[in-house]
């Protein structure tokens, strides 16, 4: 099938664990989903899909495949954002977009295969708090 294959890894950088963890992926209007949302995965709208992870230890890391196709010819992206349970000391970490040209889309139905783009998002979660204290010396 015509599709953009999405490889996503959410790695906890540590050093607790972190829960109750959510990859929000988003997606423009350009873009669809082929069949159902990946396993762990929710399609929540048309341009939407979002993963959960009860539990994600220190330096682990969880990959999911999303398949898209494209619809629209022209300028496209997908955003991946990632939040857990616990206070994170650096959210700079957690979203990453990506954005790519459409140049033709396919109308074909027969039977030729086209892999279009092969992305990998790496998105890194911090599970900690870091509560710094400043000691002044004289």
């Amino acid at each position: 099938s015509n599709g953009i294959t999405f490889s996503i890894t959410v790695k906890n950088a540590g050093p607790d664990t972190a829960s109750n963890v959510v990859l929000a992926n988003n997606f423009t209007s350009g873009l669809a989903l082929t069949g159902s949302a990946p396993s762990d995965c929710t399609k929540i709208s048309t341009q939407k899909v979002e993963c959960r992870i009860p539990s994600l230890d220190s330096n682990a890391s969880k990959s999911f495949e999303l398949v898209l196709k494209a619809v629209e010819t022209g300028e496209q992206s997908n955003s991946v954002q990632v939040k857990a349970s616990e206070e994170d000391s650096d959210t700079n970490n957690n979203k990453h977009v990506i954005t790519f040209n459409i140049n033709k889309v396919s109308s074909s139905k027969s039977g030729g295969s086209t892999t279009w783009l092969l992305l990998c998002l790496l998105v890194f979660i911090r599970a900690y708090s870091v509560k710094k204290k400043l000691q002044f010396r004289r």
